[in-house]
């Protein structure tokens, strides 16, 4: 791990690397932005094994994607690409195509992405029933992706236990597709402000196992519909994050006294109707609960 290793050369990394004779499969340069495109490229000739890489904050361009994907084609598993303002739809494209065993992709607020980086010919063309293996994927702050692309990529994904994409453009038509993913636990929806009551109900009706829920700053989309379902149907919920909306106390109280595995209740309340009472009630009823108030 050489996170934020800022004083750190690509020689002196190399060095490093060459030393260890090839057996590091894991490899984070997070938040290294002295190092150049080229740098990159030859740090990753030293480490040709690697499974989990981690480049966020980084200096890269749509050439070390590629080369990294030719690089890793049989090996990467973990790929974590956050906040990259210049890789493209065709670098990420690219991976998903050549690194057939990778499981977690991450490439959140790169802000020049859109549903394109999505899509894999290789699996289009050569058999429409061959599936990508990724579980975890991590697109959040992607505003140019939309209902289309994050449609496909579930699709392709029926494995995906944790899915992502906070502040996208998806609409409802996109949570009756997640629907269909029967083994996802952690959704994050925060900031999607197209979605709606409606498409909660939708999906809520279908992902009986979901454990960790973020639909904070989503335009007040929950109502009593979809919180009862969450009741209902959610009952290894630990975490939530939730509008107020039009919601009274008294439903986000009995919420929380039905939510028996719940450890973490984070309540966005733009217009600060909930009172110290409120509260108050919480803690006497869930002594240990964590109870997060936004806005």
């Amino acid at each position: 791990n050489l996170q934020m290793c800022t004083s750190l050369t690509s020689n002196g990394i190399c060095g490093l690397l060459e030393r260890c004779e090839n057996s590091v499969t894991s490899l984070n340069l997070s938040k290294c932005d002295q190092l150049s495109p080229d740098n990159f490229i030859d740090i990753f000739e030293c480490s040709t094994q690697l499974s989990i890489l981690k480049v966020t904050d980084c200096n890269l361009t749509p050439e070390v994607l590629f080369h990294s994907a030719n690089l890793y084609q049989d090996t990467l598993r973990v790929f974590k690409c956050d906040r990259n303002a210049n890789i493209s739809d065709e670098s990420v494209k690219y991976i998903l195509e050549n690194a057939w065993n990778l499981t977690d992709l991450s490439v959140m607020f790169c802000t020049h992405l859109t549903n394109q980086c999505l899509y894999n010919s290789e699996i289009d063309d050569r058999d429409e029933h061959k599936y990508y293996k990724l579980k975890n994927i991590y697109l959040g702050g992607n505003s140019h992706i939309e209902d289309e692309g994050i449609s496909y990529i579930v699709s392709k994904s029926p494995k995906m236990k944790i899915l992502s994409i906070p502040a996208t453009a998806i609409s409802n038509t996109t949570l009756v597709n997640i629907g269909n993913l029967k083994h996802l636990q952690q959704l994050n929806l925060s900031h999607c402000k197209n979605i709606s009551d409606a498409g909660l109900v939708l999906l809520l009706r279908r992902c009986k196992f979901i454990n960790w829920l973020d639909l904070g700053h989503t335009n007040e989309s929950c109502t009593q519909e979809s919180i009862t379902l969450i009741q209902e149907n959610l009952k290894y919920l630990t975490y939530i994050e939730i509008c107020k909306g039009t919601l009274s106390d008294t439903d986000l109280i009995s919420f929380v006294e039905d939510c028996k595995c719940l450890s973490t209740f984070r309540v966005d309340d733009p217009s600060q109707t909930l009172g110290a009472e409120f509260y108050k009630k919480l803690r006497e009823m869930r002594p240990w609960l964590n109870v997060v108030k936004l806005r």
